[in-house]
């Protein structure tokens, strides 16, 4: 994934400074197969100048992740984990998930929809394109 050794151990260290206490659970996220994929998007976070240690506190901040059944915390963890790496950081709004430019670019503004004539339901039901009839099978084998 193009993350050197050293940058990974640091990348490690990092997640073990933003989850002290749960240095098991850190440790089972390192040693998941989607560990690579989270190091390369740590990396690229500093590339583009940003601090993947301030998105990880939010692990230990907000723990979702180890709430549910005790087989599957790591999938969670990684999730959690991914999640808090592609939130911006900053603001309340981006604390709590909800940007309100993004809020108001994602509603669908309608107008009243009132209407005078009550509506009538179709005649026939309708068919899925590739139940519709076709012609029917010929009985008898072809040679």
């Amino acid at each position: 994934m193009g993350v050197s050794a050293t940058e990974n151990s640091r990348y490690v260290r990092m997640l073990h400074e933003a989850m002290p206490g749960k240095s098991h659970e850190a440790g089972l996220l390192v040693n998941t197969r989607q560990w690579p994929l989270l190091a390369a998007r740590m990396a690229r976070m500093e590339d583009e100048g940003r601090k993947p240690g301030d998105h990880l506190v939010r692990l230990l901040r907000d723990q979702q992740w180890a709430k549910g059944p005790a087989s599957e915390p790591t999938s969670r963890l990684v999730q959690a984990t991914s999640a808090a790496l592609l939130k911006p950081t900053g603001d309340e709004a981006a604390a709590s998930g909800v940007l309100p430019a993004a809020a108001r670019a994602g509603s669908v503004m309608v107008g009243p929809t009132k209407t005078s004539e009550k509506s009538t339901a179709p005649a026939a039901p309708a068919v899925a394109p590739h139940r519709a009839a076709g012609p029917a099978p010929r009985a008898g084998r072809k040679r």
